[in-house]
């Protein structure tokens, strides 16, 4: 049995996600939230969502630094807002 590449293994995973996870049906919408560190992985499920004929995928992108730094630095009354 020939082993499978890193992309393979993350496309085969992200159709897991999709089809038995999600349980995305076609014609459905997504939404995610991913940290940019994790963006390779989180394009394959875009693409999987697709493949399974969702509608429409939306990604929120997450930067950790980024909260971290409004957390620290912004005013307190304007941490309610997002």
């Amino acid at each position: 049995m020939s082993e499978r590449t890193l992309d393979e293994q993350k496309a085969l995973y992200a159709e897991l996600l999709i089809k038995l996870g999600v349980n995305l049906q076609p014609g459905q919408c997504l939404r995610l939230s991913s940290e940019l560190e994790h963006a390779d992985f989180t394009r394959a499920v875009v693409v999987a969502a697709y493949l399974a004929r969702a509608r429409y995928v939306q990604v929120d992108w997450l930067d950790s630094p980024v909260t971290r730094d409004r957390l620290l630095y912004s005013e307190e009354e304007y941490l309610d807002t997002y």
